[in-house]
């Protein structure tokens, strides 16, 4: 369908003075806060690299896996923990390691098997030294009594997404992306021993990064919604389903033309048990990404451009999840301006009504690992939940609507906000201009879009002066550049064409 946004010129970022901030301390992001979230929940600290969490509808616990990096040449290790007192305090509950290598894409579900046994399903990448990548399903049950490694084998994986349904079809789906290809998979668990089946190809050659999402809805509802380049002369917004749990799968559909010629990223659908659906998108307009929504009424057949979602400002890693007994939606991204993670929801019986977004991070958020939404259960109530990580020391929180028993952020010392790092963008490299004021060591990280670290182009104790460095990745995509210092942090998104 025709996007409302085509063509027009949004207004640039508005720059932050020192004047306008007063007295604000600056380690909590000027923004404007919600009420009832409150103080955040800390879950861990490292060096989150991807991170997932879910909820068991039945017993109410959470588990959440963090992928914390060692290093370009590892060991890598996933922590899983758990929440059994509905997101109050969390236990380490399982390790994943990979001792010849990195772990990379982290997701974790709760799935039931057709006996009705739950299990916690937790999958990543295995990025091995020897160049192999391989997608690696480790499944164990509640009582972690039973312990099974899956393999999708056979073929190396670049990025992937995974759900499970919510209903009683007892399957658990992924798609993912070939290794050196734009090409987009599918396949389906039956979480029974038989491993993954149904393997196919839903959509060859994408032409540009497609970046496939799924979302499980029910009675066998299953969509993977992804960026196209390759069926007209700009990025297109386009979605694959199944009505028979991932059995077949019809022709890919449109879901917004982008007349406006944006560069499109960051995407993400959800499916409620209804039939309402969502499809979120960032439109990289001047020099700022907005989050455009589609809704669904009807499972997903048609779409409809219901305007954005974000507020002013630069906006992206967007991540939506349905509630698995509502329906309603959870949404969070990262808002770049202030390093705030902000919260907007929709229910399913009026989805296309969505509320104010608001920041809930009381910590600073990394813009490099994109934050996490989804849905608890608290005495026969949901409530939203955000997970994100945040710097120095980095972290990761966690945060629901009411929430009153976190901690508070500790002051700091009030900095002026200054913008510490510009970066040029050209059609194959880029350029970042960065400025110290305060002596120290200076780390400026890039990170692909799935927060994999690409290169680190400075790590070193530099003095008070301004500093240029380049850099030409070797395939174009959306990078993040990534600036800590003495000053403060810093994230800036570079979209490098070819």
């Amino acid at each position: 369908m025709h996007d409302p946004t085509c063509n027009q010129i949004h207004s640039a970022i508005e720059v932050i003075s020192q004047n306008q901030l007063g007295d604000l301390d600056l380690s909590s992001p000027p923004a404007v806060y919600a009420p009832q979230w409150y103080d955040d929940i800390f879950i861990f600290q490292g060096n989150p690299r991807s991170m997932d969490w879910d909820v068991d509808d039945q017993s109410e616990y959470l588990y959440a896996i963090i992928d914390n990096y060692a290093g370009t040449s590892g060991p890598d290790s996933a922590y899983i923990f758990r929440s059994t007192n509905k997101g109050v305090t969390w236990t380490q509950w399982y390790l994943l390691t990979n001792m010849d290598g990195q772990l990379e894409n982290a997701k974790i579900r709760v799935a039931r098997d057709g006996a009705g046994n739950t299990w916690i399903c937790a999958a990543a990448i295995w990025a091995e030294t020897s160049g192999d990548r391989i997608l690696w399903l480790r499944r164990i049950d509640a009582t972690q009594t039973t312990f099974l490694w899956e393999e999708l084998s056979g073929i190396d994986v670049d990025i992937f997404d995974m759900d499970a349904d919510v209903g009683d079809g007892a399957w658990l789906y992924i798609t993912y992306v070939p290794d050196g290809t734009d090409d987009i998979y599918a396949a389906r668990n039956d979480i029974s021993g038989g491993g993954w089946t149904s393997v196919v190809s839903l959509y060859s050659n994408a032409q540009t990064n497609p970046e496939p999402v799924i979302a499980a809805g029910d009675n066998g509802v299953v969509s993977v919604g992804f960026i196209d380049g390759r069926l007209q002369a700009n990025e297109e917004l386009r979605v694959k389903r199944s009505t028979n749990y991932g059995a077949n799968w019809l022709g890919s559909e449109q879901v917004g033309d982008n007349t406006g010629l944006y560069d499109l990223s960051d995407i993400d659908i959800a499916h409620a048990r209804n039939n309402s659906a969502w499809f979120f998108a960032s439109y990289y307009v001047v020099s700022a990404d907005n989050i455009g929504v589609y809704v669904s009424n009807d499972a997903g057949v048609n779409w409809s451009y219901e305007g954005l979602v974000s507020g002013s400002g630069d906006n992206f890693f967007t991540s939506a999840r349905a509630s698995k007994t509502s329906g309603s939606v959870t949404v969070a991204y990262y808002e770049a301006n202030n390093d705030s993670v902000m919260f907007t929801w929709s229910s399913s019986s009026n989805p296309t009504a969505f509320t104010s977004a608001v920041n809930i991070s009381d910590f600073r958020a990394t813009g490099t690992v994109p934050p996490v939404a989804g849905w608890i259960h608290r005495f026969g109530a949901g409530y939203s939940a955000i997970m994100y990580a945040t710097w120095g020391p980095d972290s990761v929180m966690f945060d629901w609507f009411s929430n009153s028993v976190g901690i508070e952020e500790q002051p700091v010392i009030n900095v002026e906000k200054t913008t510490l790092m510009q970066v040029t963008t050209r059609e194959n490299n880029f350029t970042v201009s960065y400025s110290v004021i305060n002596p120290g060591n200076v780390r400026i990280s890039v990170y692909d879009m799935t927060g994999r670290q690409i290169t680190q182009l400075v790590n070193q104790y530099q003095n008070t002066g301004f500093y240029n460095v380049n850099y030409t990745p070797e395939t174009p995509g959306v990078y993040y550049i990534s600036l800590i210092s003495a000053d403060g942090q810093q994230t800036v998104k570079s979209t490098i064409l070819q």
